[in-house]
């Protein structure tokens, strides 16, 4: 998914079931080693969608069987939150 020229990224379940991001800013992978760890429980593939410059929102099923979301704004990721039912 993309928010802007230039720019993939990518998520991913992985080690204990958290969350990870990698982007792509045109010229390489971010970070250059790894991959960001976005932590939670997750017990779902994660669904990323952009709707505007700057914006990412990623929702999940966490362990407790509820959904959550994941913003980033443009500049940093902002705190889980829960959908719930």
């Amino acid at each position: 998914m993309s928010w802007g020229p230039n720019r993939i990224d990518l998520f991913m379940r992985g080690y204990y079931n958290n969350l990870y991001h990698k982007t792509w800013d045109g010229s390489s992978w971010q970070p250059s080693k790894g991959w960001e760890n976005l932590g939670h429980n997750i017990v779902s593939l994660p669904e990323a969608v952009s709707w505007g410059p700057n914006r990412i929102d990623v929702f999940l099923l966490g362990a407790d069987g509820l959904p959550y979301q994941k913003t980033f704004d443009g500049t940093k990721w902002l705190d889980w939150e829960s959908l719930g039912l």
